[in-house]
């Protein structure tokens, strides 16, 4: 957070950290964690808005790079996977 209000944050997809259990090979985006990383970051928005940081308005900026050969993946076993069509 800098004095002039903005905040950036740099975070790495976590699917990049560790080999977690069912994960295909290769560079995967986890679909629920890129969702919940999404709410994150809008609630913690929200909340410096509400709190009067922001006076009339602020633009939130979201950008995912570097995820070129990126496969879709549902981590979650609850959830089903995606289809295949090619």
């Amino acid at each position: 957070m800098y004095a002039s209000t903005q905040f950036l944050s740099h975070t790495a997809l976590w699917e990049d950290l560790d080999n977690h259990d069912r994960q295909p090979e290769g560079p995967v985006l986890s679909v629920t964690s890129a969702i919940y990383t999404v709410a994150e970051i809008c609630e913690f928005a929200a909340r410096l808005f509400q709190s009067g940081l922001y006076a009339d308005r602020a633009i939130l900026n979201l950008s995912l790079r570097n995820n070129q050969g990126r496969k879709f993946w549902v981590s979650e076993f609850t959830r089903m996977r995606f289809a295949m069509i090619e």
